[in-house]
């Protein structure tokens, strides 16, 4: 506890004897050379993540520097940290009523600002997605926006900007500080329709065996009747489920032969 008590007792002094030495900036002085924003971002649970990275002019980083920097529209932001070049914590105030923040810099060539987002775009219909950035406040700042979006969506982007797909990630890009418009529409990829070609009647048959028996029936696959005589009998190949005529009259006379003999055998006894 102590040692903390002494840490900001000590950034306090620090802050006493190099403010009077610094100076205070908007973005718009020209302090601010560069500005890159990276805005990750997930449309349905409506999170995401921005790193604003601010490069620095040389007059700047050389010394002391207080920089008012608004932050990007969304009903919840919550500021993680804000570090230098060598990636040390610098002193910042967050101002929710304005949604702006105030860095306390000292020679350092660029400031890094984390923070969350919560409430950035609004479901307007089933799987769409819109919100405005207003990135209005850097003119005069060469600035570079990207957008990466979770998920595949066509993105339109008014007045202008660059998208593309990679993998599941949506990718939209921003050179111009303006005030845009931006919606998300789920992709919906069509599946291929199946090509069904039709079974001419009788092209091919099928063959079924009956129960017990060796013999087969043809009928046409198309569905039609199966294969008959002209007097409208079914055609069937003789088997052992049903006797032929042949067959009947070789029983018959094999049983008169069998007869014969054994009467044969009996007379001459």
């Amino acid at each position: 506890m102590e040692m903390n008590r002494l840490l900001v007792f000590s950034a306090l002094i620090m802050l006493i004897v190099l403010l009077p030495l610094s100076q205070t900036t908007s973005i718009a002085e020209n302090v601010v050379n560069n500005i890159k924003l990276s805005i990750y971002y997930d449309p349905v649970s409506d999170t995401g993540l921005v790193i604003e990275e601010l490069t620095l002019s040389s007059q700047a980083s050389s010394g002391g520097v207080i920089i008012d920097l608004p932050l990007i529209n969304a009903s919840q932001v919550e500021v993680i940290n804000v570090t230098d070049t060598s990636n040390n914590q610098i002193l910042y105030d967050y101002h929710s009523d304005t949604n702006t923040i105030t860095v306390y810099a000292n020679n350092t060539a660029s400031i890094k600002i984390y923070y969350t987002i919560n409430g950035f775009m609004d479901e307007v219909a089933p799987g769409t997605y819109s919100g405005i950035l207003d990135l209005s406040a850097y003119q005069g700042i060469s600035l570079t926006a990207m957008i990466e979006v979770e998920g595949v969506y066509e993105a339109i982007v008014v007045p202008s900007g660059n998208y593309a797909v990679s993998g599941n990630t949506t990718i939209i890009q921003l050179n111009q500080p303006d005030t845009y418009t931006i919606t998300l529409i789920t992709s919906i990829t069509t599946p291929p329709t199946p090509t069904i070609t039709p079974t001419q009647p009788g092209a091919t048959t099928t063959t079924t065996t009956t129960p017990g028996a060796a013999g087969t029936t043809s009928s046409p696959a198309g569905g039609g009747a199966a294969a008959t005589t002209a007097g409208g009998t079914k055609t069937t190949t003789g088997g052992a489920g049903g006797l032929g005529a042949n067959t009947i009259i070789a029983i018959i006379i094999i049983a008169v032969i069998i007869i014969g003999v054994v009467a044969a055998i009996a007379l001459r006894k």
